[in-house]
This record gives C-alpha cells, structure tokens and sequence, in this order.
C-alpha cells in the first residue's frame, strides 16, 4: 500500500483527488460481512502476554496492508486495559497514514453497510488513541491530520456525526487541547453547521462540544466564538427544550464576559430562560443561577426577579429539589445578591418562609445556604417588624444552631445578623447568648475560624455591655 500523509489542505479541496488506493481493502469488504462479532473465536480465551503481543502486531501489518476486517480488531485492544502500553508503537507515519487514509475511504464508501461498520470501529479506535496516547499532549503533526479528516467530513454532512464529535471532544481535556482544535478549521466548520442546520442531532452534538471547550477556555479567547455564540442564542429561543441543558453551561461561562453579556441581553435569552420550568429542575438550576447572577451584576433590565423567586418557592416543595446540593451553591449566591438589593420584594415573594419551612429536611449544605439567606435579609432590611417576623417562626434559632454547632465562613453573615438582632433588643440578652458569645470569640481564639477585627470588636462589646448590667 503506498505511503501517504495528509497535508494541511483546503477544506473545499475534495479529499476524492488525493487519497491513495488501499489495495487489498475491496477483497476484505466481504470478509467483513461475516465478522458479527468484536472477538474472534482464538481470542476469547486469556493469552499470554507473547502471545498477545504477537497478535497485536498481527493486527497491525495486516491493517496496513489493506485488511479492513481488523479494524474491528483494532478497537478491542483500544478497549482492553492494557492499551495505553501499546499506543505510543502506533504513533508512526506508516500507520497513521494508513489509519488515516482507511478513514477517509470508509467515509466515500460509507454507504455500504459493511465499510460503514468498519468506519464505526475505527472512529471509536481513533477515539481511544487520542485519549491514551500521547499525540494530543505532545502536540503531534498527527493532531492536525486527524482533525482535518474530521472537519472536512462534518462540513459534507456525513452522516458519522456522533462518532465525529466524540473524536474532536478528546481535544476538550485542557485549554492546551482546545487551542489545537481552534487552530483548525473547527469555527468556521461549526459556523456552517449551526447556520445551515439540516440535521437537528449535528446542532446538538455542536452545542455539547460548545460547552465542554467553554469549561476550559479562558477570557481572551471568547471573541472568536462571538458569532457562534448568537447562532446559538437563537437556537435555543427558537427551539428552548431540547438545548436548553447545554445552552446554560455555555452561557453560564462566557455571561462573565460584559461584551458577551451585552450580547446576550440583546436578545430574548433571558426572557424565554427565566419562564421555562425546566430551568429550574436540579442540575439545569446550577448553571441557571450562575446566569442569573452575572445578568443581576450587571443590571439586566430583562431579569423578572419576582418570577424567579416564585419558581425557587414552587421548586422548593420538591423533596428531590432541595436535597440536590449541586444547585445550592449557585442559587445561594444569587439569592444573596438578589436580598441585598431588595429584601422585602424577596419576603414578598413568601420563597424565606418556604426555605424556612423545609429547613428541618434538609442536608448541611442547603442549612448553610438557607440560614446565610435569612442573616443577609436581616441585615439588608431596615423595618423591625419584618425581623421581628423573622425570630417569631425561628430564624433566630436556625442562625444560633448554625453558627454554635458548624462554625464556617458562612458565619460572618450569621453572627453580623445576630449583633444586629441583639442590638436592636429584639431579643433578651440572657447566659445562653452570653455563653454563644463566648463559644466565637473561643472558636476565634483557637483559629477554628477566623473573624474580622470589626466582628471580634462588636461581640467583646455585647459581653461587656451585658456583664455591666449585671
């Protein structure tokens, strides 16, 4: 079989004109045929590593030679433990070119069912070398070559689409990784299938690689991404459901960036995502209230706030809900900022008497979240009656039973509401406090937990105010 390595090439030049011929592959087809299973009858028993090694190197010099039944052989030792020892002998041109150019003619040929299964095998094989060899890591010519096959096959609209995507999210592991996929041709190919969107399933896979380079890639490198990112935007306000879970994880990265949140705001987005239940179903909610508290930083005129808080109220008597931690963190944070803006549209919204209601069922996680809400709203409102509603149905006594028996660096919230409560006389000044007290400034003493200068002050004035009136 000749030699031949890809160049770099134009995406519009036909891959037709330069691929060799494969001698040797035509005859194997029909070999195929009768091949229904991963392992042949000689391997379901454990060899010896000899053996083994010698039915590797079988596999490979008659892959090379144009056996396109060993293609099937080829992904069973990408899938056995021991792979990773055998990757880096793969890693040579005579190999790559002939993995390359069998690629390449499964693709013109997919449309035999045969040369199609053998296309599946080696996709997945290609997979599994990226993943555990070294040609990503060690930025190999071979990154490029294999990429270009890809991309070249994705803008024809082969129909390979999921195993296509699962190679280019190999170059996903690390922003060194993701810069090799973006010196490619990959943004103007994803331009083309999210423009000329034929195929629902190729939007789908486009979004979900989206949103696993969005996790790596940093600031600077957002600006290539500003067209894709409003095809996207409005992917998904024309068709929200189906997108909706991969939508968010990209938005809830690139929102931090004000140009792209400025674009963002520009359209629809906030509206159709604030309004859509599902939004708020556990792990949609994580990245939804990172969106949610970037666009209220910023100021977005498109946030219905009232809206919101009346789904996390709604949500909220979901026993699965709230005791899913992996929204809290997010929801917490925004609940914060949102309370400190407006308290009383908060208390109005009846989403504190919900969180205090459900308190007793409750994990740790969402205790912590839920009692830092309550401190924040008691420091961020200024009418007494309101706080004083607060203590009467037992916001006082979650804040003491958090601060005095798990002492965080959610405790600063707490105990400032706290000060605040005892200040304000709302409640008696007795041996309990005192001893409370006490219990903190030895917490601070002993570096359990560290509190601010102005924190340390404010608690040595309430014990000596309270031991003068003794």
């Amino acid at each position: 079989m000749q030699n031949f390595l890809f160049p770099r090439v134009s995406m519009s030049i036909s891959y037709k004109n330069i691929v060799p011929k494969r001698e040797g592959i035509q005859k194997n087809i029909i070999c195929l045929k009768n091949h229904n299973s991963l392992f042949h009858d000689d391997q379901e028993s454990i060899l010896s590593e000899q053996a083994q090694d010698n039915h590797f190197q079988s596999v490979i010099s008659d892959f090379i030679n144009g056996n396109l039944e060993r293609s099937c052989d080829l992904f069973q030792f990408s899938s056995d433990s021991n792979f990773t020892s055998y990757c880096e002998f793969l890693l040579n041109d005579e190999f790559i070119n002939s993995l390359i150019s069998t690629l390449n003619f499964c693709f013109l040929n997919r449309e035999n069912r045969t040369v199609q299964k053998a296309l599946i095998y080696l996709m997945r094989f290609t997979h599994n070398l990226l993943l555990y060899s070294s040609i990503i890591e060690s930025c190999s010519p071979y990154n490029e070559i294999i990429l270009n096959i890809m991309l070249h096959h994705l803008q024809l609209y082969d129909h390979s689409f999921d195993e296509i995507f699962q190679v280019l999210s190999c170059y996903t592991k690390s922003i060194e990784a993701v810069h090799i996929l973006m010196n490619t041709d990959l943004i103007s190919t994803l331009n083309i299938l999210l423009e000329n969107s034929r195929f629902p399933e190729c939007v789908f896979s486009s979004f979900g690689l989206l949103a696993k380079m969005f996790k790596v890639l940093k600031q600077e490198d957002y600006p290539s991404f500003e067209n894709i990112i409003m095809l996207c935007l409005q992917h998904f306000i024309d068709t929200p459901y189906p997108l909706l879970k991969s939508t968010i994880k990209i938005i809830s990265f690139v929102i931090s960036n004000e140009k792209f949140f400025q674009l963002i705001n520009s359209t629809n987005f906030f509206d159709v995502l604030v309004n859509l239940e599902i939004t708020y179903h556990q792990k949609n909610a994580k990245y939804a209230f990172v969106i949610f508290y970037h666009a209220f930083v910023y100021k977005s005129n498109k946030l219905n706030m009232e809206s919101i808080f009346i789904s996390c109220t709604n949500k909220l008597t979901d026993y699965v809900y709230y005791h899913n931690k992996s929204q809290w963190p997010s929801m917490g944070t925004f609940l914060r900022a949102a309370i400190k803006d407006d308290s009383d549209l908060f208390l109005n919204s009846k989403l504190l008497h919900c969180m205090m209601n459900e308190y007793e069922s409750m994990q740790v996680i969402e205790k912590y979240e839920t009692v830092s809400c309550i401190s924040v709203f008691i420091l961020s409102n200024t009418e007494e009656s309101n706080i004083r509603f607060i203590i009467e149905h037992g916001g006082f006594d979650l804040i003491t039973d958090i601060v005095s028996h798990s002492p965080s660096d959610y405790g600063c919230y707490m105990i400032e509401a706290l000060i605040k409560i005892i200040r304000l006389n709302l409640i008696p000044f007795d041996i309990t406090i005192s001893h409370l007290i006490d219990k903190l400034l030895e917490n601070q003493s002993n570096e359990i937990i560290t509190y601010s200068p102005d924190i340390i002050d404010k608690l040595n004035d309430l014990l000596y105010d309270y031991e003068g009136n003794e």
